[in-house]
């Protein structure tokens, strides 16, 4: 059994995927493929979230982990309710940042690892089962993190890699 360095892997949204490359083309859904909804967050999100209730009534906010999301299927609606949450923002003077929520799979990669328990889990296949990829959190953020395989003799098989390993903290430093 021996450990050696495959490479490293470059991070900067604070997350990573494992998946099978066969199904990048068949399964990744693009970021502006489908409108489903918005969601708005910083440090004016509790102003902003209070404001938006006064101002759509009929629409069902959520308000969790300091993230504003509604279900607004209509673009034209997303984009006003997105331009009067920036307004509202620049007479607080605070800054709230805000977005188009999208059924993308980069979207449903976020919406897992933003679990604070779990920090990752399954993404399905764009049929609903399980096994498309795996995603979780980078651990400490952004970086560039070295990724290790375990090798070991494998009877019928020869040497193979029998498990991966990225280092996110090196405990040693």
């Amino acid at each position: 059994m021996k450990k050696v360095l495959l490479g490293h892997v470059g991070v900067d949204s604070g997350q990573l995927i494992i998946m099978d490359p066969c199904y990048i083309n068949s399964q990744w859904k693009g970021y502006n493929d489908n409108i489903i909804g918005v969601k708005l967050w910083g440090e004016a999100h509790h102003e902003i979230y209070n404001f938006l209730l006064l101002k759509y009534p009929k629409l069902h906010f959520t308000y969790q982990n300091h993230i504003i999301k509604a279900a607004v299927k209509d673009e034209n609606l997303a984009n006003e309710i997105l331009s009067y949450a920036y307004m509202q923002s620049l007479s607080l003077g605070k800054k709230i940042v805000f977005d188009k929520e999208t059924d993308s799979t980069y979207e449903k990669i976020c919406n897992v690892t933003n679990d604070n328990k779990k920090q990752g889990g399954p993404i399905a296949y764009s049929k609903g089962h399980e096994g498309f990829a795996v995603a979780f959190r980078s651990g400490v953020g952004d970086g560039l993190y070295p990724v290790f395989a375990t090798m070991e003799e494998i009877p019928g098989w020869g040497e193979s890699i029998t498990k991966v390993e990225i280092q996110f903290v090196n405990k040693a430093e």
